[in-house]
């Protein structure tokens, strides 16, 4: 359609300067690294820890892909919180993953429903955003 330059301009704008403005010093990145994860955990209603209870294959693989998700993101000067919605999916995803591997009943209801909390809490307080 002879519309690849742009599209190859649009690419380059959205993988780097549109997310960090041309900052490289490296204490304003990290800076913005407490935060970012503070966020996360806020947003996916503290499952982030239940995920970490037990480490099934299930939990393992989605715990690990959140967290070398989350770096790509940690370091952009703003967090919008669609940002998030991927990683907090995976964290209830990992909890889920965790609460299965546990013998008691109880306990895998409680981390189950915990995991769903923390998903309610992001979509009822309307916190997906752009």
């Amino acid at each position: 359609s002879g519309d690849l330059g742009t599209w190859l301009e649009t690419v380059a704008w959205e993988s780097g300067p549109e997310h960090w403005h041309g900052e490289t010093d490296v204490s304003v990145l990290l800076g913005r690294v407490p935060t970012f994860y503070g966020l996360w955990f806020v947003y996916s209603g503290g499952t982030l820890l239940l995920g970490a209870l037990r480490w099934p294959v299930g939990t393992r693989v989605a715990l690990g892909t959140a967290l070398l998700y989350s770096l790509l993101l940690c370091t952009i000067d703003h967090t919008p919180t669609h940002y998030f919605v991927p990683l907090v999916q995976l964290t209830a995803l990992a909890s889920a993953c965790s609460a299965d591997s546990l013998r008691s009943a109880t306990a895998r209801h409680g981390v189950a429903g915990a995991a769903v909390t923390g998903l309610l809490i992001f979509w009822l307080r309307g916190e997906i955003l752009a």
